[in-house]
């Protein structure tokens, strides 16, 4: 498979990069949405051996270098955008493979295009979101560094408040602070519970970030679900683990 610079793609006035390799045939094109603080280019190591199908990665707005949302976006509007490009590049089939917030994005584009989604990958992805102690610190966290600690002279001490809660995105990406609060408000079992196609969730034991026991709530959610768990493998199991998730791949599109 012959590595690309990407191409880029206006969608609703948003400039955005996305790599396109087609095949002959009729088979859904395979759609890799990458996570939050990653980009299209995180999948590139692995997606050569998929390249008996067609393939589509992009960089998700505001990351990659791409425009950031020109208002504060939620799940539903990222999953709106990607429906978009499948729109505008005329894909009418598509299975989507997405790694943690891309996971969510993939889940909520299926709920909406159901007839053109025959499968569905969650690789260690988010969206399982309980009332426990840590979001409700999160909560307080946010309290306490408005407005005072949002001055720069408190920028280390409100930096260190969210590292301790294990917010390291949101520090991350200030420029989409009101989002990423949004995404994470939003549990997506009510989602998931529409959701009729079949779905792979793909998870290393050992994801800090994502743990193995949301795996098993999503798949008792779901009506058609299978959970792999990839032994020595954290929250990127497919870099972590490579050969065992192409092959728990290309297993799971065999049965589509």
């Amino acid at each position: 498979m012959e590595q690309q610079t990407g191409r880029q793609i206006l969608i609703d006035s948003l400039l955005t990069r996305y790599w396109w390799w087609p095949v002959s045939g009729n088979k859904p094109v395979l759609v890799f949405l990458h996570g939050w603080r990653s980009d299209g280019s995180v999948w590139f190591s692995i997606i050569k051996s998929f390249n008996n199908y067609p393939i589509l990665v992009l960089n998700l707005p505001g990351f990659g270098g791409t425009d950031p949302p020109k208002k504060d976006w939620d799940l539903s509007d990222y999953a709106q955008f990607v429906n978009q490009v499948l729109v505008k590049l005329d894909i009418r089939k598509a299975i989507l493979v997405g790694h943690s917030f891309g996971g969510a994005v993939a889940a909520k584009l299926t709920a909406i295009i159901p007839d053109k989604v025959p499968g569905l990958v969650l690789v260690d992805a988010s969206g399982i979101r309980a009332k426990t102690l840590r979001v409700k610190l999160y909560k307080t966290a946010a309290k306490l560094v408005s407005p005072v600690f949002r001055l720069p002279a408190f920028a280390s001490i409100r930096n260190n408040i969210y590292k301790s809660l294990g917010f390291e995105d949101y520090i991350a990406t200030p420029y989409l602070t009101v989002s990423y609060r949004k995404i994470i408000a939003e549990d997506l079992r009510p989602t998931l519970a529409k959701i009729n196609c079949p779905v792979l969730l793909m998870w290393g034991n050992k994801d800090k970030d994502t743990p193995i026991t949301h795996a098993y709530i999503m798949k008792n959610t779901l009506k058609k679900a299978v959970v792999q768990v990839i032994p020595g493998a954290g929250h990127f199991v497919f870099l972590d683990k490579p050969e065992e998730f192409n092959r728990t791949l290309n297993n799971f599109l065999n049965t589509l």
